[in-house]
């Protein structure tokens, strides 16, 4: 009678245990399900990734983009010559606080102007130096940044040299 009963429970347990490797069997195929569109969507992100630097590194104009933080989004090779300062360096950084300081001051007024009363701005004779220590001047224009119903979600800086401003009213 022991033994019934002892085997009848050794039953019950192995009953048990087959219905829990079923839900594991079925929780991991699940889990390989969303592990497949999780590779799909990361594959995905990565090629739009690429997509948005090509076309931001084919503009021959300096562009930032910031959030409403003012927290650097993105930053192209021409900002990159322009301010001497590479994508890594101010990526993920807030622009108030890049080594530009005289730049970012004669900013923040188009910065709020743009952020506030959702405006494009223009500021002109902001300086950069050349490697060489020379120092030019460029024109900033500073727009909203708006999602897909109107709302601001961050500013788009675009800077051009002066010379290229002034270069292209005579033409």
């Amino acid at each position: 009678e022991e033994l019934e009963t002892t085997n009848e429970e050794l039953q019950s347990t192995n009953e048990e245990l087959e219905t829990t490797v079923e839900e594991l069997q079925a929780a991991n195929s699940e889990l390989g399900m969303l592990n497949a569109q999780f590779d799909a969507r990361s594959s995905e992100l990565r090629r739009l990734d690429a997509y948005h630097r090509g076309l931001l590194n084919s503009m021959e104009q300096s562009i930032f983009v910031t959030d409403r933080s003012l927290l650097v989004t993105s930053w192209n090779q021409a900002a990159e010559r322009l301010w001497g300062l590479r994508a890594e360096q101010v990526i993920g950084r807030e622009l108030m606080l890049l080594p530009l300081a005289d730049v970012v001051r004669m900013l923040r007024p188009a910065l709020d102007t743009a952020l506030k009363q959702e405006t494009t701005a223009e500021v002109h004779d902001v300086p950069y130096t050349l490697p060489g220590g020379e120092v030019r001047k460029a024109t900033v224009r500073v727009t909203p940044l708006r999602d897909a119903i109107g709302g601001v979600t961050g500013l788009v800086g675009f800077a051009v040299p002066a010379d290229a401003v002034s270069g292209a009213k005579r033409r």
